[in-house]
């Protein structure tokens, strides 16, 4: 009996050590030290807009000129991803970027037509009054010395549950 609680303990000590140290048993990382899921960084913030949804506008790039582009947006809290399409020379450039207010960073990676991959910095604004989100962006690895501007509009917008949507009456509605 005194060595099955023994045994007992010890595999409950192992199994909270390792819980605090991250270790789930599965394939996800630990975010015991520094790195944190977006749902333990939300704040609640009342001023964090839902970015989610569908845009669409012009992007100006320093090498290949103006053209159409076009987003789909997903967002969990403070964390946005999704895919920014460019038509003319079809390139689709993978998001993920961090909303702040109404100011958006973060970096983009995409695959040239020659099979290059370039990642790039954003920084947006986006204008609750308009729906259009207006940003820049600099080639941080690969596409060396690219950069460009874009201007989308927000045409409508995903909505997740029961979550409060800061914006005007006549702004983007949902998809």
């Amino acid at each position: 009996m005194r060595q099955s609680i023994g045994a007992t303990a010890l595999a409950l000590a192992a199994g909270v050590v390792l819980s605090a140290c991250g270790a789930s048993g599965g394939t996800e990382p630990s975010t015991a030290s520094g790195a944190q899921s977006p749902q333990t960084l939300v704040r609640g913030d009342a001023k964090t807009y839902n970015f989610s949804g569908e845009y669409s506008g012009l992007i100006i790039d320093s090498k290949n000129g103006t053209g159409k582009a076009a987003a789909r947006l997903s967002q969990a809290k403070t964390a946005i991803g999704g895919a920014l399409t460019i038509a003319g020379n079809p390139t689709i450039a993978y998001i993920s970027w961090i909303p702040a207010g109404v100011t958006v960073t973060g970096s983009s990676v995409f695959v040239t037509s020659s099979g290059a991959y370039c990642s790039f910095s954003h920084k947006s604004t986006y204008n609750p009054n308009t729906g259009v989100l207006a940003g820049s962006y600099k080639a941080l690895h690969g596409c060396l010395g690219e950069s460009g501007t874009y201007k989308l509009k927000h045409h409508c917008y995903y909505k997740y549950g029961a979550a409060v949507d800061i914006r005007p009456a006549a702004g983007p509605h949902p998809c």
